[in-house]
């Protein structure tokens, strides 16, 4: 079993003894009360994506109470990670966490919950070369959902090749917006650009890039983007360690 299905499998289990959804009402008509009876009418985990999907879109702030989602979560965030819907899309379902103080539910629920963030995380890294906006847009909403924001970030480090040129994408990009203070995604929370501009000025980022660069997977169209993205952050730190 890979991470992401033991993740899964982890959430099931310690979600298993919550009782069975109620769903009562939407404050602004986002589903029908037959979409909503029609979700305690299976097991969670038989339940399609079509018939999540407008749950999905708007629990728990909208539809429902904290109980009806706490339910509901294992089989949200099965279908998010999976990519199930068109809309929402999975980072969409996995912002939704904000509006519930999951960080002071019960230890082993929080470890549960974190632990298929970081699985979804780590799909992302593994990928991180081939995508753009989607692996930013990814970065933003855990650092919207989870106050523990070092855990990404060093996982992001501790990733592959691919996580390393995106990391000298992610500073060609971005860096400067950092710097000016503005938003740097759209989903972005505040107080997450000046927590990442101290992180690539810390050292790592910036001697992560200096590995890459002498790196044998490097590849000539790759050595000017990781350059100048070193270039970038050596100026930001001052124990930055020389490329070989």
């Amino acid at each position: 079993m890979d991470e992401l299905s033991a993740a899964i499998e982890l959430l099931y289990n310690t979600f298993a003894e919550q009782p069975p959804a109620l769903v009562m009402g939407c404050t602004n008509c986002c589903i029908s009360q037959s979409e909503l009876d029609g979700l305690i009418t299976l097991p969670r985990r038989e339940l399609s994506p079509a018939s999540l999907a407008a749950y999905a879109s708007n629990a728990p702030d909208t539809v429902g109470a904290e109980a009806d989602y706490r339910y509901f979560l294992p089989r949200l965030l099965e279908l998010a990670v999976a990519e199930a819907w068109g809309f929402p899309d999975g980072a969409w379902v996995l912002r939704r966490l904000r509006f519930v103080n999951w960080q002071a539910w019960d230890p082993a629920e929080i470890t549960a919950v974190r632990r298929l963030l970081m699985a979804w995380w780590a799909e992302v890294l593994e990928h991180a070369d081939e995508v753009h906006d989607e692996f930013d847009e990814a970065l933003a909403s855990l650092l919207l959902i989870d106050a523990d924001s070092e855990l990404y970030l060093q996982a992001w480090l501790s990733a592959g090749f691919g996580a390393r040129l995106r990391l000298a994408r992610f500073v060609l990009d971005k860096l400067h917006l950092l710097q000016a203070g503005a938003p740097w995604e759209t989903w972005a929370d505040q107080d997450s650009g000046p927590m990442l501009l101290r992180w690539l000025a810390s050292g790592p980022p910036v001697n992560l890039l200096a590995e890459a660069l002498a790196s044998p997977e490097a590849g000539a169209s790759q050595m000017e983007p990781l350059s100048d993205a070193w270039l970038l952050l050596s100026q930001l730190d001052g124990t930055a360690h020389n490329p070989k």
